[in-house]
């Protein structure tokens, strides 16, 4: 009966190796690019050849690689698949084009890409002892106790709030957990939102009938303090969206006087602050305070999840409250909320254990290292005036404000025929706001010819400005 746990590890594994492989396949430049062969990702992961020869079989049937007998495996695509489409949304037409095979993703956030957590996450599930056949089975609508108790005791360990076992419940990814929270604790029509913001957000606050109300806390200015306080008063807003510490989309930490101010306008609303923290374990100086740590306690929920940290395929996300309990418990009855048992045991394990807290620290620092060499490449565009930007205080990526009134779209749009994908600013407001800023990830693929991408960045940003000075603008239609 001990075979059960290898085999529940051989299905997680199988779809992170697709997941690997595709991985591969975005750093290839054109068709017929060979892949890694069957005996290097049976070492890499640790598994048998018949386990890869199927997740090459699944990409084979798609039509995403080819076989060649005596050979191995190569990329079926080209960079003919990348497309600027007009009739498209710029987040469709950035989203679809940055994960085209051929393509450079500047646009795409890995930070799991350098993390040392998923090679031991499928340790702990090879090797755990204390799994039985039920766990395929079972599903809990709070999730496995020990994974609960983990995260309570891993996120309680500073600040003015503790939390009990009994606060956490575990979910199917991020997704349900912030949509399980919005709809317990937000009414009215409006929702207060930090801007800018992830685009997921923004979507699952509109697609659930909000609408969102963008504050800017990475704004020096003191409006923004009389902003809130409007935007509470006049929309009657209960809800406000923040991240936990830095801002995903800018790498940011907010002024401290900045939120401060904010907190005291929301506690004086009674206003509930969801704290997003997909981003919060991912600091370069974890020292830095986090909403849940210094709000009210009956007024913050925390939502999160282990995609950045550990990789996209790990569908585990959390919700951290004392409140609404009966609420959050209700919507989750009605969600697709089953995580497996075997997973949930085995995060727990890498908690108690102090995996999580030590690889974490290897993550960040690794991130750091590859911020600083983006960094020096950026501060050439910096010193021409093309750009400009501040150093990330954690996250993945640099938030970039164009200079020269040049446009982001533009810039996208130039590059994306390069095959270079970088993500303009506007994708993250649900207003447009941010058209002269651009995003871009120092978590990406480093065997990319990452220098040559920020050259022909600099090169576009150039030629646009003497464009718009010669008073022709090419791609303003």
């Amino acid at each position: 009966m001990r075979a059960m746990p290898r085999q529940r590890s051989k299905k997680y594994l199988y779809s992170t190796i697709v997941e690997y492989i595709e991985s591969v396949m975005l750093s290839k430049g054109s068709e017929g690019e060979r892949l890694p062969s069957i005996r290097d990702i049976c070492q890499i992961f640790e598994v048998s050849p018949p386990t890869v020869v199927r997740a090459y079989s699944e990409l084979e049937r798609k039509g995403k690689v080819v076989a060649r007998p005596k050979s191995g495996y190569y990329t079926a695509n080209d960079r003919a698949s990348v497309r600027v489409d007009a009739q498209e949304s710029p987040l469709n037409m950035v989203y679809l084009n940055s994960r085209a095979a051929g393509v450079i993703p500047l646009s795409i956030d890995f930070p799991s890409k350098f993390s040392p957590l998923p090679v031991r996450l499928n340790r702990y599930i090879r090797r755990s002892t204390d799994s039985s056949p039920s766990e395929l089975t079972r599903s809990s609508l709070y999730g496995e106790p020990k994974l609960r108790a983990a995260i309570a005791w891993f996120y309680s360990t500073k600040g003015m709030n503790s939390w009990a076992y009994d606060d956490v419940y575990i979910t199917n990814g991020f997704q349900v957990a912030l949509i399980s929270v919005l709809k317990s604790v937000a009414r009215g029509d409006h929702v207060l939102v930090e801007s800018p913001c992830s685009w997921l957000i923004l979507k699952v606050v509109e697609v659930l009938g909000f609408r969102p109300v963008e504050l800017d806390l990475n704004c020096c200015s003191g409006d923004v303090l009389l902003d809130a306080e409007f935007a509470i008063r006049e929309h009657g807003i209960t809800a406000a969206i923040f991240s936990s510490n830095i801002n995903p989309v800018t790498g940011s930490l907010p002024s401290s006087d900045i939120l401060t101010g904010i907190k005291k306008i929301m506690r004086e609303g009674k206003v509930f602050a969801i704290e997003v923290n997909t981003y919060g374990d991912v600091m370069f100086d974890p020292s830095a305070s986090c909403l849940r740590q210094s709000y009210d306690k009956e007024y913050v929920v925390s939502v999160g999840s282990f995609s950045k940290t550990i990789g996209p395929g790990i569908n585990v996300g959390y919700v951290i409250s004392s409140s609404h309990k009966e609420k959050i418990t209700e919507v989750l009855q009605f969600s697709p909320n089953v995580v497996p048992a075997y997973m949930q045991n085995a995060l727990a394990k890498m908690f108690v254990d102090g995996h999580y807290r030590r690889d974490l620290e290897e993550l960040c620092n690794r991130l750091k290292y590859h911020m600083r060499i983006m960094e020096g490449m950026l501060e050439g565009m910096r010193r021409d005036e093309l750009i400009d930007y501040r150093i990330p205080a954690g996250g993945a990526v640099f938030w970039l404000r164009l200079k020269r009134g040049v446009r982001a779209m533009d810039v996208y749009r130039l590059l994306i025929d390069q095959g270079i994908a970088v993500a303009p600013g506007n994708i993250f407001s649900a207003t447009g706001n941010f058209d002269d800023y651009l995003r871009i990830s120092y978590a990406t693929d480093w065997s990319l010819d990452i220098p040559g991408a920020l050259a022909a960045l600099a090169s576009g940003i150039l030629y646009l400005s003497k464009r718009r000075v010669d008073g022709g603008m090419p791609f303003l239609q």
